[in-house]
């Protein structure tokens, strides 16, 4: 994901206010091409270097982005390859200060410290996975927050409960644990960003109702957990959280909601460090879980060390019938390492589905990834 560097942030209106009056430009939005391409434009006269950076391209997607062409007026622009239709963030840093585009009033839900707070859409002939329209059955999301012993702090979780939920008091339904990343710079991953940003809910909403998934809760639950550390192992990291999900979060969940306990109905997932969490708890309790997603990550560094049960690969792959591995096939920082896991899967004797999407560290690709993991799980 996008780092920001040291840089002080510049609002739009301080910006433009450093522009003389005659020398201002209406402010352009982003134009997407014929061949879905799209032309970034700001016009700032009096700038040495102008650059966009966002999740239009993988090596653009850190600063300083993509050095734009000026032209005679001050108008600077640049030109994307060609992308997939979708959601895509992204910024301008103007001679070392990022801000937001002037011409682009389409923002990110949650405003967060990080220059790529502008939304592209780069539109197809079909809706995309999450729009959902005004007689689609909506579930619910629900906000929890409990005290965490292993974590020494209270978490929080946003859950999401299916249309039907209220209604039919005497059913109980399946659930999916699905985790967020690992801390970006200084930014933590949070409970919310799968439905702030991955749009999960919604996700959920059209699949059900079109009758493509079953109807089941999700857990978007607080993951994080301190990194390695002069005092902590990688290792240790991953087993802090375990001991967090299996003894804590786990049953609260079941305590609270209808929930059905048979590990049949019991599924994980997760991005990039969230995944890394899915294959070290699902690989420790076999037991446990009947489906597995990892997006965008590789094999935790301990693998398969510290996770005897996968020696013996015909009794997990039978009580683990859904592993589902995705990589961005764009994400330069990940692939090497998704590769590396694939392969030792692969040597390992452990079946698992593969999924492979345009683009890079992005949520454009966790989105996708999330919409075919949900469809393998009966």
């Amino acid at each position: 994901m996008f780092r920001a560097p040291k840089y002080r942030t510049i609002t739009t209106s301080i910006l433009l206010a450093a522009i003389p009056l005659a020398a201002q430009v209406t402010p352009r939005p982003p134009v997407v091409n014929p061949d879905r391409s799209v032309t970034f434009t700001l016009a700032a006269p009096f700038a040495d270097k102008v650059y966009v950076g966002g999740e239009f391209d993988d090596k653009y997607n850190r600063p300083p982005g993509a050095l734009m062409t000026r032209d005679e007026k001050g108008v600077w622009t640049y030109t994307s390859q060609p992308l997939e239709p979708g959601l895509y963030y992204y910024g301008f840093t103007v001679d070392g200060l990022f801000t937001i585009d002037p011409g682009n009033f389409n923002y990110r839900a949650e405003i967060r410290r990080t220059p790529l707070n502008n939304v592209l859409e780069v539109r197809a002939d079909q809706p995309f996975a999450w729009e959902t329209s005004a007689d689609t059955p909506r579930g619910t999301v629900h906000v929890e927050a409990f005290q965490s012993a292993a974590l020494n702090r209270t978490v929080s979780a946003y859950i999401y409960t299916p249309p039907s939920y209220v209604a039919d008091k005497n059913r109980s339904y399946p659930v999916l644990y699905l985790l967020h990343g690992a801390t970006t710079g200084a930014i933590p991953g949070t409970a919310s960003e799968w439905t702030s940003f991955g749009f999960a809910n919604r996700i959920l909403d059209n699949l059900i109702a079109a009758g493509k998934v079953r109807e089941m809760i999700v857990v978007m639950v607080d993951s994080q957990t301190p990194g390695a550390s002069a005092t902590l192992t990688t290792l240790g990291s991953l087993e802090l959280f375990e001991k967090y999900f299996v003894d804590e979060v786990i049953p609260f969940v079941e305590n609270r909601y209808r929930a059905d306990a048979r590990k049949s109905n019991r599924w994980m997932a997760g991005l990039s460090r969230g995944g890394s969490q899915t294959f070290h708890v699902g690989f420790r309790h076999p037991d446990m879980f009947s489906a597995l997603g990892a997006f965008s990550i590789g094999l935790p560094a301990t693998f398969p060390d510290a996770y005897p049960l996968v020696a013996d690969a015909a009794k997990l792959n039978s009580q683990i019938p859904v592993i589902y591995y995705a990589v961005g096939k764009d994400d330069s920082d990940q692939k090497p390492g998704y590769e590396r896991g694939t392969s030792q899967l692969s040597q390992s004797g452990i079946r698992f589905e593969t999924g492979s999407e345009f683009g890079g560290h992005i949520w454009q690709v966790w989105r996708n990834s999330l919409t075919e993991f949900l469809t393998r799980l009966r």
